[in-house]
């Protein structure tokens, strides 16, 4: 088994989409390997605290899409890190996604076969 790990720079001047499409290449640039991982928290950076509820995006939403599609292309499993994911009823999550070298849909539900969720506060009581 060949995996690779991916370190990615959170630069607070770079749009999240710009940071999307930044890793969905270095993703793609990984054919050969079997599996993929990304950190945590990265779309929005694991301690932008302050941008979590803004930024939250839905499991449906631009991150899993490229993702899924970076994961197709390469031919890997991708354990992409996480996101901050906005349930429909409000609160947000620091869910995992991984998707399969076949995945189909961006629709964690669906496929990918595992998503992980932890519900998110700042540490200070005041969640979300």
């Amino acid at each position: 088994m060949r995996a690779s790990l991916i370190q990615i720079d959170v630069d607070p001047n770079e749009s999240a989409d710009a940071r999307r499409l930044r890793v969905a290449a270095l993703v793609r640039a990984q054919q050969g390997s079997d599996l993929v991982v990304l950190p945590e928290l990265w779309p929005l950076g694991g301690f932008a605290y302050d941008e979590w509820s803004a930024g939250a995006e839905t499991l449906d939403g631009a991150t899993a899409e490229l993702m899924s599609e970076a994961a197709r292309s390469a031919g890997v499993w991708l354990h992409a890190g996480s996101i901050v994911e906005r349930d429909p009823d409000g609160p947000i999550y620091n869910t995992s996604l991984l998707f399969s070298p076949s995945a189909n849909s961006a629709t964690p539900t669906e496929d990918p076969p595992l998503r992980l969720r932890q519900r998110r506060g700042r540490g200070d009581g005041a969640g979300q």
